[in-house]
């Protein structure tokens, strides 16, 4: 590895040489990430968080504030992250462009602000130079850079390393203001994103080393910088005070939407092979960084009793290691400790959703395994001769490879179809791609094909809820709404809180004049989800198909809130408006409708049609001519212009 020593000999001053570092830092990580701006949105989580968000897609609004701090969409509570969302939507509009530079800005930010925390901790600009450049073109972190959804690791992480800073700014001259701030930074880092819960244990290990706050390994109790255990442990109180907070949230929230897996389906031995089996896992990968998607299934990834055997012995061997080097090589148990600690959120022992593993969830542990990488890299070369010149090598290459095999994974996420194309040709069994792949095909229109992935993902995974909902739309498409209703069903049965069989039930419900049913059904979308615009709109048409004009306004309106720039629910509105006899604020309505969309026919058909019965013929005909003019053929206008020219003793055309 290089080391500070060569630096020196160039005589640069301290400020010059970081800014050589971080303009490194910089252009590396744009080269890996520079692909992504080709990148569209992807469905798997995305929709939820932005592209089918109507509160999101509003930007930055009070009602977008309030949603932020009270939702458990998705089964997380991220007020801060999904602020993040509203504001990209608010200076770049809805394109996927201005998200991914967002993602790519903070974790740009995450490597600048690593080797910042790392030079001031230790003192060495080398080592830390290259293990913060091996966080950014790393690729087990494209996942979370690449993927508009998993926004919440980059921004968490982010203030992460702000709260390491500010907790290192307060060691050297401890004073409340300075740790109100390193709270402040911890506390926005738990609203990005829960798997920080783990920050008040990690920073007893930075304590140890690098920060050297104990006596067993800085010199003795005479030197300035040490505390006592019990000073230690009581600095670590408030942040722990709100770890427990935040995990209480996460949990309900995870409950909230049924994502938690229970005990009597994977029982705690098999949770405790399993953790093994991820840190292996995730080691591995660490080293050799390919064959990466976006979802390992736990069922297609359970390992025979001599591999689990093999992955306890090994991190047993790597525990020992470390241990017994404790005191002469202290960055061993910082960084292995960083890095096992920082997993325990997410390798099984809560067993969340249906992931084995996951690339994303290695972007904090590998600030600390990397930091032990390095600096242990550095240690064995320096007794080696050319060990300097080794080090030069071998960082070159290392940081070569990473950033091709990052610029390969980022194509990769390009969109729906090559994510799950991607994810198949690694796992033909794995339901989820099949099913992703059996909407994505639905929506191009080619329904052969999302057939038969949805039969596919059914035959591997007969209760995955998703593929029967993608069936279930397939069979409303051929006009069999007696199987669709039964695959929705099925799907209730398996989880009645989902909200996408309930929708689903709900509209097929509709479509067959069972009005209470979907009544009822929408009613309860309208519990699971308040913002679902369309939920809102279908109900009205519910209530307008047996005349309920009362009920149906409330709805159209809801919706509008949600929608405001879509002419249609005006149009919709003001018809119902009409109804109720409430002409007046109906053609406003439509008149708002017009500005909106003022080439569309039919709402100047509309507008007409109010006028006249308002008993205004001279603006009706106004509202028909133009319907006319946008459309030379449009059956209404010309039926009603000859009528309204007679009525006002105007001339024939």
């Amino acid at each position: 590895m290089t080391e500070e020593a060569a630096v020196t000999e160039a005589k640069l001053s301290p400020r010059m040489r970081d800014g050589l570092v971080v303009c490194g830092l910089i252009v590396l990580t744009l080269l890996a990430y520079a692909g992504t701006f080709r990148n569209g949105f992807v469905d798997y989580d995305d929709p939820d968080y932005v592209y089918s968000n109507p509160i999101v897609a509003q930007g930055l609004t009070l009602e977008g504030l309030r949603y932020a701090w009270t939702t458990f969409d998705v089964g997380n509570w991220i007020p801060l992250t999904w602020l993040s969302y509203e504001l990209d939507v608010q200076m770049f509009g809805p394109r996927p462009a201005g998200f991914h530079a967002t993602s790519i800005l903070l974790h740009t930010l995450n490597a600048v602000l690593f080797y910042f925390w790392l030079r001031l901790a230790t003192g060495a600009l080398g080592r830390s130079a290259i293990a913060a450049a091996l966080f950014a073109v790393h690729p087990l972190h494209v996942e979370s850079v690449a993927w508009i959804a998993e926004r919440k690791d980059v921004l968490s992480t982010f203030w992460l390393l702000a709260a390491l800073l500010l907790f290192r700014w307060y060691t050297v001259s401890p004073r409340l203001g300075r740790y109100l701030a390193f709270l402040l930074a911890y506390a926005c880092g738990l609203l990005s994103k829960s798997m920080l819960v783990t920050l008040p244990v990690l920073l007893l290990l930075a304590n140890y080393w690098p920060l050297l706050r104990t006596r067993w390994n800085c010199g003795g109790d005479g030197d300035a910088r040490v505390r006592s255990v019990k000073t230690l442990l009581l600095e670590q109180a408030a942040p722990l005070a709100l770890a427990v907070l935040c995990s209480l949230i996460t949990i309900w929230a995870q409950s909230s939407v049924g994502a938690m897996i229970d005990l009597e389906e994977h029982s705690f031995p098999q949770r405790l092979a399993h953790a093994a089996q991820a840190c292996g896992w995730y080691l591995q990968k660490t080293f050799v960084p390919t064959e990466l998607g976006v979802c390992y299934l736990y069922a297609n990834n359970v390992q025979s009793l001599a591999i689990q055997a093999l992955n306890l012995a090994v991190l047993a061997a790597i525990a020992a290691w470390v241990v017994f080097n404790a005191r002469r090589r202290p960055w061993l148990l910082f960084g292995f400790g960083w890095f096992f600690i920082s997993l325990l959120p997410v390798i099984g022992l809560i067993q969340v959703g249906a992931q084995a593993y996951a690339d994303r969830y290695s972007y904090v542990p590998h600030l600390g395994l990397l930091v032990a990488i390095v600096w242990q890299l550095h240690d064995w070369l320096c007794r080696v001769r050319y060990g300097k010149v080794i080090g030069v090598v071998t960082t070159v290459a290392a940081l070569g490879m990473l950033t091709g095999l990052t610029v390969r994974q980022v194509t990769v996420w390009r969109n729906t179809t090559t994510l799950f194309e991607h994810l198949l040709e690694l796992d033909p069994r794995n339901w989820l791609a099949h099913s992703k792949l059996s909407a994505e095909s639905y929506r191009a229109g080619h329904k052969d094909d999302a057939e038969r992935h949805a039969s596919k993902a059914l035959e591997l995974n007969p209760q995955f809820s998703p593929a029967l909902n993608d069936l279930g739309l397939l069979r409303i498409e051929q006009g069999k709404l007696d199987e669709a209703a039964k695959l929705f069903e099925a799907a209730l049965l398996l989880n009645p809180s989902d909200r996408r069989a309930v929708f689903n039930r709900a509209r097929v419900a509709r479509l067959q004049g069972d009005f209470p049913v979907a009544e009822r059904l929408y009613s309860q979308m309208k519990q699971l989800k308040p913002e679902s615009l369309a939920t809102r709109v279908e109900l009205a048409q519910v209530y307008i198909a047996q005349n309920r004009y009362r009920e149906a306004l409330p709805e159209l309106m809801a919706a509008i809130e949600l929608s405001p720039r879509d002419p249609e629910l005006r149009s919709h509105a003001a018809m119902v408006l009409a109804e109720l006899g409430l002409g007046r604020t109906a053609i406003d309505q439509l008149k708002v409708a017009i500005q909106l969309a003022p080439g569309e026919p039919g709402l100047h058909d509309n507008l007409g049609l109010l006028l006249q019965a308002q008993g205004n013929p001279q603006a009706a005909l106004e509202s028909f001519q133009r319907a006319r003019q946008l459309n030379p053929d449009d059956p209404l206008a010309r039926e009603r212009i000859p009528a309204l020219r007679s009525q006002l003793g105007l001339p024939e055309e």
